[in-house]
């Protein structure tokens, strides 16, 4: 007989003190820190969900962090092994805010945050909301996906209306 395994939920993964600490970090390098050491206690197979924040998507941070956070709950209620970046997300706007948001430093959240994370060996699948290629980020995330040979997913657009088929094939 075959053992299933049930994942936890995503934020199982942080403790109490990472949760606050993460909230203090000063360096997207530091947050990179905490991501890959929540990594490390994760089983591997990995999904990772990308998509629009601050540029493109739903037209404003506030309604793509929603559906990026719901994007992460659906994933863990059909029982994916889901990392969620949520907690970083405060934190990666904090730091943004301090060079009022320019390209500079999009990217250098993108080059010392997410690509350590993908170059990590933990994460196997991006998974793109819908509209992802309105986004500077998520199109940068998607081309490294593309260079690491990491899986790739593509959320179908009705995925947050409880259709059993999250993908589109």
């Amino acid at each position: 007989m075959e053992t299933v395994m049930i994942y936890p939920h995503p934020l199982s993964y942080f403790s109490a003190q990472e949760l606050a600490e993460i909230d203090q970090a000063a360096s997207y390098s530091t947050l990179c820190g905490y991501a890959l050491e929540v990594l490390k206690r994760m089983p591997p197979g990995v999904h990772m969900v990308c998509g629009p924040i601050t540029t493109g998507g739903a037209g404003s941070p506030e309604a793509n962090l929603k559906r990026f956070s719901g994007a992460i709950d659906i994933l863990h209620r059909y029982n994916y092994n889901v990392f969620t970046q949520m907690p970083f997300e405060g934190p990666m706007h904090r730091l943004q805010s301090l060079d009022n948001h320019s390209q500079a430093s999009a990217l250098q959240l993108l080059t010392e945050f997410y690509l350590p994370v993908f170059k990590s060996g933990k994460v196997t699948y991006l998974c793109f909301l819908p509209d992802w290629q309105t986004s500077f980020g998520a199109s940068w995330e998607h081309n490294r996906g593309t260079e690491l040979v990491l899986g790739r997913k593509y959320f179908r657009d009705d995925f947050e209306e409880g259709h059993p088929i999250l993908w589109i094939e």
